[in-house]
């Protein structure tokens, strides 16, 4: 019985290891997308990565119910595919801190870029007439890619 269940384990595994694989390639291509800005191509991998997430999330909840019942530290092949496993999921972390890090100082970068170029009025401005009056955004054209 307990075999049965370090082989069920071992096969989790190795899945959850073949798709934090693809899991990595799909990160670094999203990277790659928001980098040159190919939206399309963006939507499609935020897809893929949905459901390889779900995917490794459903094997997540399998292996933690087998995990409880079998002691995989006695086991060298299952402590190796668990060490391989936290290994890709700290390399997941970090791609996906260095994508958050990007995108939000490319925002902060193009907020002062507009903060510069369309300062916003933060003083209350009154008409002649004494009525509030609500500041309108003006019209910018840009004719470079920034």
């Amino acid at each position: 019985m307990e075999q049965a269940l370090k082989m069920q384990l071992l096969e989790i595994l190795k899945k959850q290891s073949s798709l934090l694989d693809e899991i990595l390639v799909a990160q670094k291509n999203i990277h790659e997308c928001v980098v040159k800005r190919v939206w399309l191509e963006l939507e499609n991998g935020l897809e893929k990565m949905r459901g390889l997430s779900d995917e490794f999330a459903e094997l997540d909840g399998c292996r933690e119910k087998l995990s409880s019942e079998v002691n995989f530290n006695s086991e060298k092949e299952i402590a190796g595919l668990v060490r391989e496993v936290k290994a890709k999921l700290l390399k997941s972390k970090i791609e996906n801190k260095i994508l958050n890090e990007y995108i939000f100082n490319t925002r902060k970068f193009l907020k002062g870029i507009f903060e510069e170029v369309l300062p916003e009025r933060r003083n209350t401005v009154y008409s002649h007439y004494g009525k509030i009056v609500k500041p309108e955004l003006h019209n910018v054209v840009i004719d470079q890619i920034v």
